[in-house]
């Protein structure tokens, strides 16, 4: 179990991941057809629940003129048309491929901070710099696996592309 310092570090974390899915929904188009079927924008969040209480808080908030709704997932359903994003948290790292699986070729923005998780067919991940007990661990940037985003019919707009690293690729 961690000191108040990695407490500290990891709650920090967490609150710079909310800041940066919330971010992603201003710099992310959805297809015409996905976003006219819905008055709101839904986020989907699986397997974090200290990033789900900190995106609850912008519940019902309006964003891109639309109210934001922000939704733990637990069950193992289909999610297909379920979500305009989906965060897939990395305790979920033994899932993650059916997941993406299932949302291939669908207009939802997958994200997580698992290692490996662009190269696994996901959309968007959390690096992070520091990872070491004694020293506070920071999110460094993110990758963007641009490949998976045109499948899908998004668009990440350039400001947010030039601050990514982005990768083109699958091992899919």
């Amino acid at each position: 179990m961690g000191g108040p310092a990695q407490v500290c570090a990891q709650s920090e974390i967490d609150r710079i991941k909310a800041l940066y899915v919330y971010n992603f929904l201003l710099f992310v188009d959805w297809p015409e057809e996905a976003d006219q079927k819905r008055d709101h924008l839904e986020v989907g969040i699986m397997g974090d629940p200290n990033l789900w209480r900190l995106l609850g808080a912008m519940d019902r908030k309006k964003i891109k003129g639309k109210e934001l709704i922000i939704m733990q997932v637990n069950g193992h359903g289909s999610l297909l048309g379920s979500f305009h994003v989906l965060f897939i948290g990395a305790s979920l790292r033994h899932e993650a491929p059916r997941i993406l699986e299932e949302l291939k070729g669908q207009p939802v923005l997958t994200m997580s901070d698992m290692a490996g998780f662009t190269e696994m067919g996901g959309m968007v991940c959390f690096t992070y710099l520091n990872r070491q007990p004694d020293r506070k661990a920071a999110l460094k940037r993110f990758k963007v696996n641009l490949k998976a985003v045109e499948s899908a019919g998004l668009s990440i707009r350039s400001q947010l592309l030039r601050l990514s690293d982005v990768v083109t690729t699958t091992t899919q």
